[in-house]
């Protein structure tokens, strides 16, 4: 092929030719068998010429799938208050499942197999809808703690206001003690003797 520079031959033909010279060959000794194989090797040829012998048969490449854009996953800090335990661990899910999502989101920029990456896609949705559960999560218990806490505040506006509950002990207020020394005293005295029952 090379020496008549046929580019484009016949495969029957080529077969046809490999055979008869394999069926001349293959009774020789090891030695002569190696000396020939050499000689084909230290053949000359054009590389120009089997380089368009190649680009006219090669097989039309299928184009590769564009990488997907890089994703970086968001990292959201919420305010927690120390004492909101319910809270604190519904953002450590939070944290524990964006770390999940980076490692998948490396796995998913370095791979080149669509459906190794099409599942990744999937993973990083689920844990995504994951994330937003979560945070509605914490957005309740904070909503349910300000009620709380606007409730006790209510409250103790109300008692305060109507006099119910007078606190001695707050603000600008001395223990009720320190007004009245002997009030303990008066108090056994009256539950003891019945002077309360008497007045």
């Amino acid at each position: 092929m090379v020496k008549t520079a046929n580019y484009t031959p016949n495969r029957a033909d080529v077969c046809c030719e490999a055979a008869q010279e394999w069926n001349k060959i293959k009774n020789k000794n090891s030695t002569e068998i190696e000396d020939i194989i050499k000689q084909y090797l230290a053949t000359p040829f054009n590389l120009y010429d089997i380089r368009t012998v190649i680009s006219k048969h090669s097989i039309p490449r299928e184009d590769p799938i564009p990488p997907p854009p890089i994703i970086h996953s968001i990292d959201s800090t919420l305010e927690i208050s120390p004492n909101a335990s319910a809270q604190r661990r519904a953002t450590d899910e939070i944290k524990m499942i964006e770390r999940k999502i980076a490692e998948l989101e490396q796995i998913c920029n370095i791979t080149t197999d669509p459906q190794i990456r099409n599942d990744m896609y999937i993973k990083i949705n689920d844990l995504r809808t994951e994330i937003s559960s979560n945070k509605d999560k914490i957005m309740k218990l904070k909503r349910n703690a300000k009620y709380v806490q606007d409730c006790r505040a209510k409250k103790l506006k109300m008692l305060t206001e109507d006099q119910e509950v007078v606190r001695y002990d707050g603000r600008g207020r001395p223990p009720i003690l320190f007004k009245y020394p002997d009030l303990h005293d008066q108090i056994h005295n009256s539950v003891e003797f019945g002077s309360a029952d008497a007045k």
